[in-house]
């Protein structure tokens, strides 16, 4: 529900009408859950936060979070251009690339 309340829809109130369509059709039980949402909807919100964690790994894990999300949507508004999503981002390059392995991301996903 976090997901869909803060999810920008571009796309106005049909795109929220076909997805919960698909969600009713494709979810794998009668409740609808995180991992039924499309990637794109997973990737681009905040995920909830956990508060049975301590803070600190509740901090780390939301932050893992952003990171891996912040990066695919970079990569993905360049196409997977790593030296134009280090520049765009303000990141080293070196360091841009080492987020990418500690995630598993891989720049040619991105390509079109």
């Amino acid at each position: 529900l976090d997901i869909l309340i803060n999810y920008a829809w571009p796309g106005n109130v049909r795109e929220l009408e076909n997805l919960i369509e698909r969600l009713v059709v494709f979810a794998s039980s009668d409740t609808i859950m995180h991992e039924d949402l499309p990637a794109e909807f997973r990737e681009a919100v905040c995920k909830t936060i956990d508060t049975d964690l301590p803070y600190s790994k509740a901090r780390k894990r939301a932050l893992d979070e952003f990171n891996e999300s912040f990066i695919r949507s970079a990569l993905r508004e360049t196409a997977g251009n790593v030296t134009k999503t280090a520049e765009k981002s303000k990141l080293d390059r070196a360091n841009l690339q080492r987020l990418m392995r500690k995630y598993g991301i891989s720049a040619a996903g991105f390509k079109e």
